[in-house]
């Protein structure tokens, strides 16, 4: 490896695809812990769901890494060009 490439500092599009790998993370284990909380129990009338609220957040995080990915991906097009 060049000494110049191990120097190479990460641009605010590196960042972000950074920032939105993460957040996607968090999502899924999120959902990993939320399924393992929503399996239904031994009688299916005791079954307990996840609140609308718990999906409504997973869908904003959803979002935000979403739109994190795409910045980052255009900016480091832009940048490469």
């Amino acid at each position: 490896m060049l000494k110049d490439d191990m120097n190479r500092k990460i641009g605010v599009s590196g960042w972000q695809l950074i920032g939105a790998v993460i957040i996607f993370g968090v999502v899924i284990y999120e959902l990993m812990i939320g399924q393992i909380v929503a399996k239904p129990q031994s009688n299916p009338i005791t079954r307990v769901d996840q609140p609308v609220s718990f999906w409504v957040i997973v869908g904003i995080k959803v979002t935000v890494a979403s739109t994190f990915a795409v910045i980052g991906i255009t900016g480091l097009k832009k940048e490469s060009k």
